[in-house]
């Protein structure tokens, strides 16, 4: 992990590569449930600064076939710090797929895609019922591989969110 010897304690905690990379899986299963489309390693970097942060986690729609061009509307000014949010969580990103792939859990293919491999992992594991945030945290990351899936392809979901790939 490549990334670690910046981070403070208290950062070392919310960017672990193990629950990021949770996070990552459990969003890619879900998106892998309702599209045929594989996961772009693209929409890793959006999803995992959406989930874990409460700005936007907190306001994510209730509904997969909500439109992201609604939802921006909604949250407003908000999104104007979320491209500075991604770009903070690019090396926290890149320890996570790369601590999943190690594992064998996840895989990269040739144009980026990741998807699932190995052991099955639980959906909602006990220790994540013992904290509010995370487990808060882990249903975004769940809502979100639903809803991207039902929102376009990952150069769209940039676009709309204001993020440059």
């Amino acid at each position: 992990m490549s990334n670690h010897h910046n981070l403070a304690d208290d950062e070392l905690a919310l960017y672990n590569p193990a629950y990021l990379g949770f996070l990552l899986y459990t969003t890619i299963r879900e998106y892998n449930a309702v599209s045929s489309v594989s996961f772009s390693s693209n929409l890793a970097f959006l999803t995992l600064p959406l989930a874990v942060n409460n700005l936007f986690s907190k306001r994510l729609p209730t509904r997969k076939s909500a439109s992201i061009d609604k939802w921006v509307n909604e949250v407003g000014g908000l999104l104007y710090q979320f491209p500075e949010l991604v770009k903070s969580y690019r090396g926290p990103v890149v320890d996570a797929i790369e601590f999943m792939a190690d594992l064998g859990l996840i895989e990269i293919g040739n144009c980026g895609e990741l998807s699932l491999q190995g052991k099955k992992l639980p959906k909602k594991p006990t220790f994540f019922k013992d904290s509010t945030d995370m487990e808060r945290t882990l249903s975004a990351a769940s809502f979100l591989g639903r809803w991207l899936a039902n929102n376009g392809n990952d150069t769209a979901i940039y676009s709309k969110l204001g993020v440059t790939p």
